[in-house]
């Protein structure tokens, strides 16, 4: 048997790009939900291109946290948590609508 993942309309923010930063991202940010740092060159989390690019530290309950880098897209689902997928995968596994 075979089944394909339905399709699901997701909000999205390119961490980084643009000026309209989303409300829903306001909200988490206010409630601790996504937390910002800016990134070193001695932090673990330097990717050695953007040191000064900040990054995001995503929690949903008990999940690990994922860091996004600059560039990088957190995708909010439906049910109010969130993912992040590289600036590389996001057009191979989304569309734009």
């Amino acid at each position: 048997m075979r089944c394909r993942q339905k399709p699901v309309e997701l909000e999205y923010y390119q961490f980084g790009v643009g000026d309209a930063t989303p409300d829903w991202f306001m909200d988490a940010l206010s409630n601790h939900t996504i937390m910002t740092f800016d990134v070193h060159t001695r932090s673990p989390f330097y990717n050695g291109h953007k040191p000064e690019a900040s990054a995001i530290v995503k929690v949903n309950g008990n999940t690990i946290p994922s860091v996004v880098n600059y560039k990088d897209f957190i995708l909010h689902n439906e049910d109010g948590t969130f993912r992040v997928c590289p600036e590389n995968l996001f057009d191979v596994l989304y569309e734009r609508v």
